[in-house]
């Protein structure tokens, strides 16, 4: 049952109008969780989008580490990068799950 699945916060905007999940509804549920962990924010607030609200962020360069600099390392910011293409609104713009996998090894090297 989609309800019981999880937060709101998590879930694909298609899922408003459909009830079936999909790996491009995973994906998107993975990509918050990315923006999450570089965030540090919850998705627990309705009128809070955490996709928006990191894009901002870094185009604003509100996003800084633990001293107030601007966070400048490749890897953190090609994690946002396939974070938000996980949270891109058209699902068959998303990544799927072979290319998020070779995305993560890529990032991790």
């Amino acid at each position: 049952m989609l309800e019981a699945s999880g937060s709101e916060g998590y879930k694909a905007p298609e899922l408003i109008k459909m009830r079936a999940a999909s790996q491009e509804t995973d994906i998107y549920s993975l990509g918050v969780i990315f923006l999450q962990l570089l965030s540090g924010k919850p998705t627990t607030d309705a009128n809070f989008y955490l996709p928006s609200f990191m894009r901002n962020a870094v185009v604003d360069h509100r996003i800084s580490d633990e001293m107030g600099n601007p966070v400048t390392e490749e890897p953190i910011l090609k994690l946002f990068q396939l974070a938000m293409a996980c949270c891109c609104p058209s699902p068959s713009l998303r990544p799927n799950s072979g290319q998020v996998l070779l995305k993560i090894e890529e990032i991790g090297k």
